[in-house]
């Protein structure tokens, strides 16, 4: 009889756990798809695409933008918070990133006399999320926590031709006139990105990939200065460099 009950408790309690654990999974799936979305999406619109009832769904937004992990803006529609972009750096710290580059990109601020960055693709823009300063008096004024557009950056145009079909086309859905698949093709192909004097007049820069983790993350490596100062071939070389080292460096 005891071995009955407490075979019944310890079943009773796994489907305890069973369901928290399915709940978790729905509100982390609920920001996940916030996530993947590049404009803010209504409740209306998060239902469609994802399904569930109305109420829960709603007190699962609730509690994401209570907790400071989403935003509600003046339309009513749910976008994530900034505070995410945090969590991304110390994700990246955590993996030994950040570790690893911070002395190449020092190494390389010091050859080059320009000031290299380190970007992600954020929503429909391109965030800056390390950089490390030239001692140049005339330099690009660009800090973490930088936002650039995709098309007109270097970082933009690496990030997106390397991103998935998908990701691309969201992109354009939402008016993003990237360039065509061939012309992303091409800068795959190259294996860098140049912008000079659209983003900032008097500014140029160049980009290539960089690839982390099994899942090869694709983060852009790209150094900017002034168009004055400007050595594409140079600069090419240099940010070569620096990805074959962090590559040796794993």
């Amino acid at each position: 009889m005891t071995q009955t009950l407490y075979a019944h408790s310890k079943q009773k309690k796994s489907a305890n756990e069973s369901r928290l654990l399915h709940s978790s999974v729905k509100v982390l799936k609920l920001l996940e798809f916030i996530g993947t979305r590049t404009t803010p999406v209504s409740l209306a619109e998060i239902i469609k695409q994802i399904g569930g009832n109305r109420g829960t769904v709603y007190q699962q937004l609730k509690t994401l933008t209570q907790t400071g992990w989403v935003i509600q803006n003046s339309e009513q529609k749910y976008l994530l918070a900034l505070k995410i972009v945090n969590f991304a750096k110390n994700a990246l710290e955590q993996l030994d990133i950040f570790l690893r580059i911070t002395p190449l990109l020092e190494q390389l601020a010091q050859v080059t006399g320009e000031a290299p960055a380190i970007a992600i693709l954020d929503g429909k823009d391109v965030l800056i999320i390390k950089r490390v300063e030239s001692k140049q008096l005339v330099r690009a004024d660009i800090q973490v926590g930088t936002r650039m557009p995709i098309v007109d950056s270097a970082s933009g145009l690496i990030l997106v031709a390397h991103s998935s079909s998908e990701k691309q086309q969201e992109l354009r859905d939402c008016g993003i006139k990237i360039p065509s698949k061939d012309k992303l093709n091409q800068i795959r192909i190259k294996g860098y990105a140049t912008q000079i004097d659209l983003w900032q007049k008097g500014l140029s820069a160049v980009a290539v990939p960089l690839f982390i983790g099994f899942d090869r993350e694709i983060l852009s490596l790209s150094m900017a200065c002034p168009t004055e100062r400007f050595d594409e071939k140079r600069t090419i070389a240099h940010l070569n460099l620096t990805v074959t080292q962090f590559k040796n460096s794993l």
